[in-house]
């Protein structure tokens, strides 16, 4: 269904044929996990209602493909082969064609390769169709992003349980991804951020070898690829004691959070919900450490289409999922980010992430 989709916009478009070429585009269509690294894994998608899609990939990549579900034509190749004058000599493109390609993802190369093969006339972007298709969420996408949501809340539940003094960021990563492994994960969204006092404060920080000390603040953010879905979740906490300044950093996040989330609903342009968080972070005066947009589009990517920032006019429509996730960044004292996943219906928003957000001293 969705490479027929695909097909009705290269109609519609006028493009003569699309080449599908991003990993999480290929999965999203085709139901086939690959990570190619440097070879050339590549969807043709012809216009023409009587022509066939191809999915062209290394030989070795074939038999994977057939598993993870892909029915249509396989076209493989040896790595002594061209895979494109391979493709060229199986199809019928004309020249002066228009064919459509994922521009952020295609390199130089590639793209140079393309036009020397089938010399097309002109090239369009066809990501943006698929970003479409994809910010809307199937109930089976959605049932497997919640179960990964749980291996997320999960994570945290790891993370709090390891915290002992003196043990270091890293210990603790490590204790976190290992429970997660024993549940069956085997591929971390990204890389598991465990942040202890200053650190907490970098909200794109690297675990390292600080140790934990009481009065810290400790940071998890977290998630795990399940089933070809992401997950993401963020929550701070405080070892043995907090601050009055902690806590009222942790209060301001935490109602900006909530504010945020308040805000959402279907129609509504999606820049209303940094606006919602900024505006209770001013009036507790902290709005300037909050250095970074409210959330990011979820789904087969960790980060995808659409950024939800202070700019977007783009409206919240149903079926979309997406991060919320305000923070205060203080340097030398510390940092509280609160992320939480959030898909939208027509009814409202419905957390995925279920982890208490109140304010809790381990």
């Amino acid at each position: 269904m969705r490479l027929e989709r695909l097909r009705h916009t290269c109609q519609k478009e006028l493009f003569t044929a699309a080449f599908i070429t991003e990993p999480s585009s290929l999965f999203y269509v085709t139901g086939f996990k690959t990570d190619p690294h440097e070879r050339v894994v590549a969807l043709y998608v012809p216009g023409m209602e009587e022509a066939k899609a191809i999915l062209l990939l290394p030989h070795m990549e074939i038999e994977q493909a057939r598993s993870d579900g892909w029915e249509g034509e396989v076209l493989g190749y040896n790595d002594t082969q061209d895979p494109w004058q391979l493709l060229a000599s199986h199809i019928h493109l004309a020249s002066e064609s228009t064919i459509a390609i994922e521009k952020h993802h295609m390199t130089v190369e590639r793209l140079e390769a393309i036009q020397e093969t089938f010399k097309p006339k002109y090239v369009e972007a066809i990501e943006p169709h698929i970003r479409q298709m994809r910010l809307q969420k199937s109930q089976d996408e959605i049932d497997i992003m919640k179960e990964a949501a749980h291996l997320a809340d999960v994570g945290i539940s790891l993370g709090k349980g390891a915290l002992q003094e003196g043990i270091t960021e890293a210990e603790v990563k490590q204790i976190i991804e290992q429970g997660l492994a024993q549940r069956g994960v085997r591929e971390m969204s990204f890389t598991t951020t465990v942040l202890f006092g200053e650190h907490s404060a970098q909200p794109h920080g690297v675990s390292g070898e600080r140790t934990l000390r009481a009065g810290d603040i400790v940071l998890f953010d977290l998630g795990v690829v399940h089933k070809g879905y992401t997950s993401d979740i963020t929550r701070s906490f405080f070892f043995r004691k907090a601050s009055e300044q902690q806590r009222a950093m942790y209060d301001a996040v935490l109602e900006a959070n909530e504010e945020a989330i308040a805000a959402i609903s279907v129609g509504k342009p999606m820049l209303t919900a940094e606006k919602a968080a900024r505006a209770s972070l001013y009036e507790r005066g902290f709005n300037d450490y909050f250095t970074h947009r409210i959330g990011h589009g979820l789904g087969i990517d960790v980060h995808e289409y659409p950024s939800l920032h202070a700019e977007n006019e783009l409206p919240f429509t149903a079926g979309m999922t997406f991060t919320i996730e305000p923070g205060v960044y203080i340097p030398e004292i510390g940092g509280i980010r609160i992320e939480d996943e959030v898909y939208l219906t027509e009814d409202g928003v419905e957390l995925l992430t279920k982890s208490a957000k109140n304010l809790e001293i381990i």
